[in-house]
């Protein structure tokens, strides 16, 4: 488990599920469950620390500043998405690219020139390469006719 896990664990930030999981897999790991302890620890300490702090009232200056302003227009919350659908529409935006840009792809780049050229090329390169040459593929011609014939 990560720090942030344990953390999250000790801050009871956890969902019911997930928090069952962590705490059986504290009982198979003494590492995991002291960790677990020194993060407890650290926790409990600093809250004691900062206790007399949160007992504190706010300054009025503070005050002043988060008081409302007649002049300031209040926004409405964010709305929460779902995350299965927070990235529809940037799916959407790229299938209709990739659609409307199709149609222009109808003609050759350079790569695909280059390509064809390289092709080309090998095969002039395999006949002018090859082991039979005009006699032997004459010979053959004759061999299937008279093959032919006899048929």
């Amino acid at each position: 488990m990560t720090d942030e896990q344990i953390i999250a664990y000790v801050d009871g930030e956890l969902g019911p599920i997930e928090a069952l999981r962590f705490e059986r897999a504290m009982e198979d790991d003494a590492a995991l469950a002291a960790a677990v302890d020194r993060h407890r620890r650290l926790r409990a300490t600093i809250a004691d620390r900062f206790a007399g702090v949160s007992a504190e009232p706010v300054p009025e200056k503070l005050l002043r500043l988060i008081e409302r302003d007649e002049a300031v227009i209040p926004f409405p919350g964010r709305r929460r998405i779902p995350f299965w659908q927070a990235g529809t529409g940037r799916y959407a935006a790229m299938a209709a690219t990739l659609v409307a840009g199709l149609p222009a792809c109808k003609e050759k780049g350079p790569a695909e020139k280059a390509g064809e050229q390289i092709d080309h090329t090998v095969d002039k390169m395999k006949d002018a390469l090859d082991h039979e040459g005009p006699a032997e593929k004459a010979g053959e011609k004759i061999d299937e006719a008279v093959d032919d014939l006899k048929d």
